[in-house]
């Protein structure tokens, strides 16, 4: 049995071992612990940047568990009260009783950042995919609506437009590119760079700004594409990086090899000549990596082939059982 504290108007989950409770802030969710505290074993936390709110559970001896994925480790406090909130962050991350980091890269800036020496109650376990959702996609309707012939190599990204996920690089690489085209989809605060970047470069002909696309159409666009790529950069100055990178596995689901960058946390993610190819955060390699996965058919049906099977290995119903036995074992032993 457990309760889920959050703020999310979302319906009533199904499941009656379930109960949610819609709260605000830190305040109200220390009232409740305080209050209900005697019905607990474990306080678990979906990310590490709330890890404060473990405090009080900590501080009374309750089990304490945080899964962090990447720059929701990585503080950079701007003011007092975030600066108190990152250190305190940092002092239950050291503390937790487990912590889950979705990727290697993430267990090791939390051995690194929070002073925690062995990672002994550091667990691995890496992100989900729903397999079958993806499977399903039709990407015929897509490529005619956008005007993408038989001949057209179409790259693709899915992602929030943001400097870190590393469309630059992409529309550096193209006019090297022959006979691709480019499909962005997605919105963010990126957005009126990347068109003067697209006309500055003459373009607007090969690479087509989608916007955002709703969820349910998503196994339609990986569908569509003949290779997705996602050249992520680590941008040290803001801490922003990617912890893992949810959407190679959906790509993989839907059959498609990827292009990943060496960073951060993509290594888990992207098996490296296997289920795609991991590059350099720059242009040159991006478009090496292209290059290999476009002309190489025989490659190119290896790694899709190989990618259906790494997604299925990460199918959700999988990862939950991971974490629900990094739960039972902190449960155990308490």
């Amino acid at each position: 049995m457990f309760t889920v504290l959050t703020q999310d108007p979302a319906p009533e989950p199904q499941d009656r071992s379930m109960q949610v409770t819609r709260l605000r802030g830190a305040l109200q969710v220390t009232r409740f612990y305080l209050e209900h505290r005697h019905r607990y074993d474990v306080v678990y936390v979906s990310s590490g940047r709330i890890a404060h709110l473990l405090l009080i559970p900590w501080l009374i001896g309750t089990s304490t568990i945080v899964h962090a994925h990447g720059s929701d480790i990585l503080f950079n406090p701007t003011s007092v009260k975030t600066y108190t909130r990152a250190f305190l962050s940092r002092l239950l991350l050291r503390r937790a009783t487990r912590v889950i980091a979705v990727s290697q890269w993430t267990k090791s800036q939390i051995i690194d950042k929070s002073s925690n020496d062995t990672g002994r109650n550091v667990t691995v376990v890496p992100n989900g995919v729903s397999v079958k959702r993806f499977q399903e996609g039709d990407g015929r309707e897509i490529r005619e609506q956008f005007g993408i012939t038989e001949k057209d190599f179409l790259l693709c990204t899915v992602a929030r437009l943001d400097p870190r996920k590393g469309h630059r690089l992409v529309l550096q690489a193209l006019n090297d590119l022959p006979n691709c085209k480019y499909l962005i989809v997605g919105a963010g605060p990126y957005e009126n760079q990347l068109w003067r970047k697209i006309e500055e470069n003459g373009l607007e002909e090969r690479v087509i700004m989608a916007g955002f696309v709703p969820d349910k159409k998503l196994p339609d666009v990986y569908d569509a594409c003949d290779l997705f790529v996602m050249p992520s950069e680590h941008l040290e100055e803001s801490n922003n990086v990617e912890g893992f990178g949810i959407s190679f596995l959906e790509a993989n689901a839907a059959g498609k090899a990827v292009v990943g960058t060496s960073t951060g946390g993509i290594p888990t993610a992207v098996n490296h000549e296997e289920t795609g190819l991991l590059c350099e955060p720059n242009a040159s390699s991006v478009r090496e990596a292209i290059l290999r996965l476009k002309q190489d058919d025989v490659f190119r049906k290896r790694i899709e082939q190989n990618a259906r099977r790494w997604a299925q290995a990460h199918d959700w119903r999988h990862i939950v059982d991971r974490i629900d036995e990094v739960v039972d074992s902190v449960v155990a032993n308490r």
